[in-house]
């Protein structure tokens, strides 16, 4: 017994300790899910996945109130829609946000990156990355205390070609 309440006493003086440490950071951590349509045109595509859903994570750091930066990544895994195969793709990308006004609980933003997709594709039996824009508008919403609701839609480029759009929702944690 004496052994239990020492690891649990240990256990949330380390949460409790980092809680503090990490409030004087302006950062942000978050679980996110995203869904991604795509345009039909085969040669230019986020991805050949039938239903493409993935799961991830992202880190924000808010050197100002009205200005973040993002980090995510995010994965997801499926059948292909032409033929019959799968996929792998993977995603990471950088973003900066801009949060124009604050209305109570709810801040809006502006948001506009890069993102890196890798394709590992089981039918053709290769893998290729490329890096394309991304730019789009989101709210977060404070739900209780530190507890942020986040969503947003997206439109993904690679410069010269639309190459579909995207809409996440994360339930995170702002220190």
């Amino acid at each position: 017994m004496f052994k239990r309440i020492s690891y649990l006493t240990v256990i949330l003086l380390v949460v409790f300790t980092s809680m503090s440490f990490a409030q004087s950071t302006n950062l942000s951590i978050a679980l996110k899910s995203s869904y991604f349509g795509d345009q039909s045109n085969d040669s230019h595509r986020l991805t050949a996945i039938d239903d493409p859903l993935s799961i991830g994570f992202q880190l924000r750091y808010f050197p100002r109130s009205n200005f973040a930066l993002q980090f995510s990544a995010e994965s997801l895994n499926g059948k292909t829609r032409e033929k019959i195969g799968e996929e792998l793709n993977v995603q990471a990308s950088l973003s900066a946000l801009v949060y124009p006004i604050h209305v109570g609980k709810i801040s809006p933003y502006l948001t506009y990156g890069l993102i890196w997709v890798q394709h590992n594709n089981s039918n053709e039996n290769k893998s290729n990355s490329e890096v394309n824009f991304q730019t789009g508008i989101g709210t977060d919403i404070a739900v209780l205390g530190n507890l942020i609701y986040s969503v947003d839609a997206k439109i993904y480029s690679d410069g010269l070609n639309y190459l579909g759009w995207g809409t996440s929702f994360s339930i995170g944690y702002k220190f």
